[in-house]
C-alpha cells in the first residue's frame, strides 16, 4: 500500500493526540453509538495496554474503543477521502458515527477506510475504533486464549515480548484524486543474461500510467529532494544508517549498469555527494561491510551481496573508494577542507 504524500492534488488532516477510550467489558453493548461513557483517555499513537497502570487494561482480553471528532476540510469536495491507520494490532474496526466503515486484520500492516459517501466536507463526524489484541493460532504473532475456572480470559502467547496493543501508529485523514495509483507491485527477474522488470501498477478510476525507470543522476535529485526535505521540516541533524547497491563480485561494464561493481561504487558516490551538500548531514553507515547468506529463494542468488566486502573478506571495487573516502578524515566531516596548518 502506497503511504499518502501531501501534494497539490492530496492532503492530509494527521489525526494523532489524545482520544476518548474505554474496554468493551466497562462499556454498553454497542459503545461506537454515541460519545463513549468514559472517564479515561488515551494517547495515540501509543499501545494502550503500556499506558495505564490498572492491572484490567493492561491484561484486557476483547475489544477496546477509541473515539474522537473529525472535522473534514470544506475545500475536499473533489476526489475521495480516507481515513488511513498506520497499524493497530492485531485487528481493528471503524465506525464512522453510528456506521461499520471498515475492517481490518493485521497488526503490523496500514490500511486505509474509504468514507467518501459517508461524510461531507467542510462537516464533522465521530469517529469510533474498535481494537482487539487477542492473539491465536492465525493470527501474528500467533497465541491462545485461555478461560479460568471464574470464567476470566487470558492470553497466552509463544513470544518473549509483551503483546503491544492499540493504535500503534499515526492515524489520517487524506484526500486522493477520483483518478489515483492505489497500489504498486515490482518483482525483478533474470531471464538468461538479462534482467527483467515486472511491474503492475493498480488505478482507481480509468486512465493512461505511465513508467519512468530512473538513472543515478535522477535518483541523486530524488535524493537531495528528500533531505532538503527532512531538514527544512524538521531542522534536527541527519544520519544515513542503510544505502548500497547489491553487486556481483567481479562482475564490470562500462555502462550505467546494475550488478557491476562499477555501478556500486557510482551509486555510493552519488549518495556522498548528496550528503556532503548538507551541513546538517552528520553520519554515514554504508549497507553493508560484507555480503552475507539469506534464506532460500528466486530474488537472491547465493545471499544478500550488498557488501563491499564479499563473504569471505576480498574487497570489491566500492571498499577501496570508502577508504579513500574516510581515511585521513582526523574528525571532519567528509567533503570539508583539512584546516591550515598554521
Amino acid at each position: 500500500m502506497l503511504k499518502p504524500q501531501a501534494s497539490p492534488t492530496r492532503e492530509l488532516v494527521n489525526l494523532d493526540g489524545v482520544w476518548r477510550f474505554g474496554i468493551d467489558s466497562r462499556l454498553p453493548e454497542t459503545p461506537w453509538t454515541g460519545r463513549l461513557d468514559t472517564p479515561l483517555e488515551a494517547a495515540v499513537p501509543a499501545s494502550y495496554n503500556d499506558l495505564f497502570t490498572d492491572p484490567e487494561i493492561r491484561g484486557h482480553v476483547g475489544w477496546v474503543y477509541y473515539q474522537r471528532e473529525v472535522r473534514v476540510p470544506r475545500g475536499w469536495t473533489d476526489g475521495r477521502i480516507l481515513l488511513r491507520f498506520d497499524a493497530a494490532t492485531h485487528a481493528a474496526r471503524v465506525y464512522v458515527d453510528e456506521t461499520l466503515a471498515g475492517e481490518h486484520v493485521g497488526g503490523y500492516t496500514p490500511f486505509d477506510v474509504d468514507i467518501t459517501d459517508r461524510v461531507e466536507p467542510g462537516g464533522s463526524f465521530r469517529l469510533t475504533v474498535a481494537v482487539s489484541g487477542d492473539l491465536s493460532n492465525e493470527t501474528i504473532p500467533p497465541g491462545r486464549i485461555e478461560v479460568g475456572v471464574d470464567g476470566r480470559r487470558t492470553q497466552t502467547y509463544f513470544h518473549d515480548f509483551f503483546n503491544y496493543a492499540g493504535l500503534a501508529r499515526s492515524v489520517w485523514l487524506h484526500s486522493i484524486p477520483s483518478l489515483s495509483i492505489s497500489d504498486v507491485t515490482v518483482v525483478t527477474g533474470l531471464e538468461g543474461t538479462t534482467g527483467t522488470v515486472d511491474y503492475r501498477v493498480e488505478t482507481a478510476g480509468d486512465g493512461e500510467v505511465r513508467v519512468r525507470l530512473t538513472d543515478l543522476k535522477s535518483a541523486e535529485r530524488y535524493l537531495e529532494g528528500d533531505i532538503r526535505g527532512w531538514i527544512e521540516r524538521t531542522g534536527k541533524p541527519i544520519i544515513m544508517t542503510e544505502y548500497g547497491a547489491d553487486t556481483q563480485a567481479g562482475l564490470h561494464s562500462v555502462w550505467d549498469q546494475a550488478w557491476t561493481e562499477e555501478y556500486q561504487r557510482d551509486y555510493l558516490a552519488m549518495n556522498h555527494r548528496v550528503f556532503d551538500r548538507f551541513p546538517e548531514f552528520v553520519g554515514e553507515q554504508v549497507w553493508n561491510f560484507a555480503d552475507f547468506a539469506t534464506s532460500n529463494g528466486i530474488h537472491r542468488v547465493d545471499g544478500n551481496k550488498k557488501g563491499v566486502f564479499t563473504r569471505d573478506r576480498r574487497p570489491k571495487s566500492a571498499a577501496f573508494a570508502l577508504r579513500d573516502r574516510w581515511c585521513g578524515l582526523d574528525g571532519r566531516k567528509p567533503g570539508t577542507s583539512a584546516p591550515d596548518a598554521g
